[in-house]
């Protein structure tokens, strides 16, 4: 469960709240003049989102690279371009031809 703090009763109560986050796995939305400010979050809770973000960002990067791959096949064999045969320097003339 969420709870909600003002800046000056996190500043009195940190050593509790820390406490109850890392142990009950809970957040607290700090707020100053009832504006949120930050967030308190157990370490745990941290690292397994940053890890699904790159899981993530992981997933987006192969998916690009395979629809890179295709469109690459297809430009190369309109251009009767064989990529089994392409050498680096052949790779590197066609690339600043593009």
């Amino acid at each position: 469960m969420q709870q909600i703090v003002s800046i000056t009763d996190a500043r009195n109560n940190l050593s509790r709240l820390v406490a109850d986050v890392s142990q009950q796995d809970t957040s607290v939305v700090i707020v100053r003049d009832s504006v949120p400010e930050a967030v308190l979050l157990s370490y745990r809770r941290i690292l397994e989102t940053e890890q699904a973000k790159e899981k993530m960002w992981r997933l987006r990067f192969d998916r690009m690279m395979a629809a890179g791959k295709k469109v690459g096949r297809r430009w190369a064999k309109k251009r009767g371009i064989n990529l089994d045969k392409l050498t680096e320097e052949k790779a590197y003339e066609l690339v600043e031809k593009a």
